[in-house]
């Protein structure tokens, strides 16, 4: 049995924010520096959020292709590809995907909070709880180049 402890002393939460790069300290207080995690250089942390996302996309597709017209809802699951864009657009498409990628998960985030017992002063009710999991990331990769073709 796993539990939460509520009782986090706030020097503790700003020590791992500073760790992962999140934020820095200024005169001023706090500044946020990505919204993002990105585990660079430490292979560990990056192999369990693979194996999380991972567990998390196989379960969507087997409850979409197992549970037939038994949901109403299926669980996401799409994706987009082209395979003829030059190469020289790499950074900008980089850039755009990291912006838009990162205000839908904002929109997510304001969506879910609000039905999130946590946050919002909701009933715990009798109705159970979910766990939602929205993913997403892009990936840009050279096919070939001009010398190439």
């Amino acid at each position: 049995m796993q539990s939460v402890n509520v009782d986090l002393n706030p020097y503790t939460v700003l020590f791992e924010l500073e760790r992962i790069g999140a934020v820095e300290r200024t005169r001023g207080g706090v500044k946020l520096v990505s919204r993002l995690y990105n585990p660079q250089g430490d292979s560990v942390a990056a192999m369990g959020l693979l194996a999380s996302d991972m567990s998390d996309l196989m379960l969507a597709v087997e409850e979409n292709v197992e549970g037939g017209g038994n949901v109403a809802v299926p669980n996401l699951h799409i994706k987009t590809e082209y395979d003829n864009i030059p190469a020289s657009k790499i950074s900008e498409i980089r850039e755009w995907c990291l912006r838009e990628g990162s205000a839908f998960h904002q929109r997510v985030r304001n969506y879910l909070s609000q039905h999130d017992r946590d946050i919002t002063a909701q009933p715990s009710g009798k109705d159970g709880t979910v766990r939602v999991a929205v993913g997403a990331f892009s990936r840009v990769e050279v096919l070939k180049s001009e010398a190439q073709q």
